[in-house]
């Protein structure tokens, strides 16, 4: 049986998302009060709670990711509305119209996360922990085990 990764899949992903920056919001300030402006926590919960609101109906993969997209380039500010917004706007691009997405679909999904970085942070991976994670996740979804059928459990 071929594993495939849906639009309601997607939709809790993002919806668990939104409860995990409102969970972690005050953490995330903390620690961006040692390098910036003791906001991202704020902003990031802030953006989340919008981006639920305003997915859409349906279980397309690609305008659940858009919406993520536009509402966090909207609502987050700063550098990370930004870069989270290109990088979710990227990685939505191919996905318009699919509600569901086998394993190169979803590995492509990767590296267009990755790419989406790049493009935002004018930057290849490197130093930043952000663009390792996402190039190392990436990699890890095109390995040899990960063609396997329990794939799609790592993925829940």
């Amino acid at each position: 049986m071929t594993e495939v990764l849906t639009g309601a899949t997607v939709r809790k992903w993002i919806e668990k998302t939104a409860e995990v920056m409102a969970e972690n919001r005050s953490y995330l300030t903390e620690l961006d009060s040692a390098i910036g402006d003791a906001d991202h926590g704020n902003n990031m919960d802030r953006g989340y709670k919008v981006v639920v609101e305003k997915l859409p109906e349906g279980d397309d993969i690609g305008a659940l990711l858009k919406a993520v997209s536009m509402a966090l380039i909207s609502k987050v500010g700063a550098a990370a509305g930004s870069l989270y917004g290109t990088m979710f706007l990227q990685a939505s691009k191919p996905l318009i119209g699919k509600s569901e997405i086998g394993f190169e679909e979803t590995a492509q999904f990767f590296d267009d996360v990755v790419a989406g970085v790049k493009l935002r942070g004018k930057s290849d991976v490197g130093p930043c922990p952000s663009r390792r994670q996402a190039a190392s996740t990436a990699r890890t979804r095109r390995s040899a085990p990960m063609r396997s059928a329990s794939w799609m459990r790592s993925m829940r």
